[in-house]
């Protein structure tokens, strides 16, 4: 989801899913927040994902496609530890 809207928005989006999920199925619902809140965090792919993202594009020395790239690292590195 933090590929197609701002990280941000998709926090406020999941957390709460998460831990009202969590708590209903009996499970820590603060464990589960921060597992959401890290994974929307972790959206570097996505040129608006984060100011600083959107910031580095707009001074035309990056490519739009070198930002997905790198980005797609990243979040693989971000699966690989929250998961």
């Amino acid at each position: 989801v933090t590929e197609v809207s701002t990280n941000l928005a998709a926090a406020a989006t999941f957390v709460p899913i998460a831990g009202g999920l969590a708590a209903a199925a009996g499970h820590d619902p603060a464990l589960a927040a921060l597992a959401a809140g890290l994974a929307a965090g972790w959206g570097y792919a996505n040129p608006a994902g984060t100011p600083s993202n959107t910031l580095v594009l707009a001074t035309g020395r990056v490519r739009a496609r070198d930002l997905i790239v790198a980005g797609a690292l990243v979040d693989a590195v971000g699966v690989a530890l929250i998961v």
